[in-house]
């Protein structure tokens, strides 16, 4: 009987495969540990871990990475519009590319918007973004478009009280 306790790499016929949970352990990061992120988030993308994980690899690979994590969150974010752990994540990455790619996460959020008007998640992520950098003004022209799309668009008119708001407060 084979021993389910020891490491799975360790175990006949397991030997040329290295699970997560193993390389998670050992703490590396790199373009590797990378794309098996992205194949376990592909599998259950609600797996903090696995997002955590991929956050530190990309602090240290090349620049050039968050380029394509970009694409990849799109990607994500379309599949899977009502994700909290994709969204903590978005929020990270639109942080630290910072202000001057705010009207990409605008139009980011407008696009899954156009998908469901109603998204928690989208409206959350598009005052935290319009709140750090101090859009408001931005703000409040694209919810006049988007009230004169649907007048009865409460999540909109939720979002225009928030900009109201903050914009008195000067």
């Amino acid at each position: 009987m084979e021993d389910t306790t020891a490491s799975a790499s360790s175990r006949k016929g397991w030997q040329d495969i290295t699970p997560v949970h193993e390389v998670l352990r050992s703490g590396e990061l790199s373009e590797r540990v990378l794309a098996l992120t992205e194949e376990v988030i592909n599998v259950n993308a609600s797996n903090y871990n696995a997002w955590e994980v991929r956050w530190r690899c990309l602090q240290i690979l090349p620049c050039s990475f968050m380029e394509k994590e970009a694409e990849f969150l799109e990607q994500m974010l379309m599949q899977n519009p009502k994700n909290y752990q994709l969204w903590n994540y978005r929020r990270r990455f639109a942080f630290h590319r910072g202000p001057e790619h705010a009207s990409e996460e605008f139009a980011y959020v407008n696009k899954c918007l156009d998908g469901d008007a109603k998204n928690y998640h989208a409206w959350a992520h598009r005052v935290t973004v319009a709140e750090r950098y101090g859009l408001w003004e931005q703000e409040l022209d694209d919810l006049s478009r988007l009230l004169e799309e649907d007048l009865r668009n409460n999540s909109a008119w939720n979002h225009r009280f928030v900009a109201v708001k903050h914009l008195a407060k000067g």
